[in-house]
């Protein structure tokens, strides 16, 4: 059992100011590295040619960090292959090739913890009703392996007390099983929404042609409304954040505040970013991130836009704890944020075109 890793799982997701964290979190990124430089040739490979060495004197901006496409062409293990027991896909448009991570009992319930704890302190930690905006067919394995949408879907289901689907296996808004759903929830039972925010913002669409079904969602006092998924759609629609929230807001009789967009990868599974009621991001303990330069690479000043590294040390089964994205962010703060929550808070800016760190790949293959 790896003594610093659960220790750091089993505090409070937004209970620690920066400092006291990076204590915490650094000692839990130690296990991990020795863990899987100890278990996994070609991350122990990348490291030494980077010149890290995991038993030294480091710092959290010193942890070398792969490319999350990475996943996409080299099989990363850290574990004995009988003790992988699922392999999640990441989305992929027409052509690319999707990331796949190969999952242990020991990630999967690490997972289960972190996202628990965390989508608790958004959407409270009693059981709803959950109307998931996606098809049943949606969440079905397929030889083993899961899409993300589904690993999605499945996340979300220990919050729910009933879960409904309210579209068709061609992704279109389902009217009866909507009523279906609306009808069978009872009385003062909260109710969530969840979706991916493209298939949401296209049922929000066809729901304001329907008057039936937006008397359906008028019956619902303020649901929660959470969605994840990227943004490019929407932005190539010229669609901006605020007008999505007020759109599914208005559709789904509720308030702005109460649209949560969830930031997160299949990469790191489990640790989410969820948007707080002032629109902020919120960094759970049990996971960094750095804000870099997409030039040099080096960390930025809070209120700088830059490249998002994710460090966690989740991850059991694969090393994907330390990881450059393409997406752009800013750091707002350490501390702070009046919806109370502690440790640093940031938004998401945009993905940006492919930026190639040199090497990453190569080594490892």
């Amino acid at each position: 059992m790896m003594g610093e890793i659960e220790n750091l799982l089993g505090a409070e997701p937004f209970g620690m100011g920066k400092d006291e964290k990076r204590e915490k979190f650094l000692s839990a990124m130690r296990e991990s590295l020795a863990f899987h430089c100890g278990n996994c040739r070609e991350f122990r490979d990348f490291c030494g040619r980077r010149g890290f060495d995991p038993a030294g004197k480091f710092s959290l901006e010193d942890i070398p960090f792969l490319h999350v496409d990475t996943f996409k062409t080299v099989r990363l293990v850290s574990v004995p292959e009988k003790d992988i027991v699922k392999s999640v896909q990441s989305s992929s448009t027409t052509g690319n090739v999707p990331s796949t991570v190969r999952l242990d009992r020991v990630t999967i319930e690490r997972q289960r913890r972190v996202l628990s704890s965390i989508m608790a302190s958004f959407i409270g930690p009693e059981r709803k009703a959950f109307i998931i905006l996606d098809s049943p067919e949606t969440v079905k394995s397929k030889e083993g392996k899961i899409s993300s949408r589904a690993s999605g879907i499945r996340g979300m289901l220990p919050f729910s007390k009933q879960v409904f689907y309210a579209l068709n296996e061609n992704l279109e808004p389902d009217a009866e099983s909507l009523r279906r759903a609306v009808g069978a929830i009872g009385p003062g039972v909260e109710v969530c929404f969840f979706g991916f925010t493209f298939l949401m913002y296209k049922f929000v669409v066809e729901a304001e042609k329907n008057k039936e079904m937006l008397d359906m969602l008028k019956g619902l006092h303020e649901p929660v409304i959470v969605h994840t998924g990227g943004w490019k759609k929407l932005k190539d629609l010229m669609i901006s954040k605020a007008e999505f929230n007020e759109s599914v807001a208005k559709a789904f009789n509720t308030v702005p505040g109460k649209v949560i967009d969830m930031y997160g990868m299949t990469e790191q599974l489990g640790t989410v970013y969820p948007d707080c009621e002032r629109g902020y991001k919120h960094v759970p303990v049990y996971s960094d991130i750095i804000i870099r330069d997409p030039n040099t690479f080096e960390p930025v000043r809070n209120g700088e836009p830059g490249l998002i590294q994710l460090l966690s040390p989740v991850p059991n089964s694969y090393p994907g704890i330390s990881l450059i994205t393409d997406d752009m962010g800013v750091m707002i703060g350490d501390d702070g944020c009046k919806c109370g929550r502690r440790g640093e808070h940031f938004i998401f800016k945009e993905r940006v075109k492919k930026s190639e760190i040199k090497g990453c790949g190569d080594t490892l293959k």
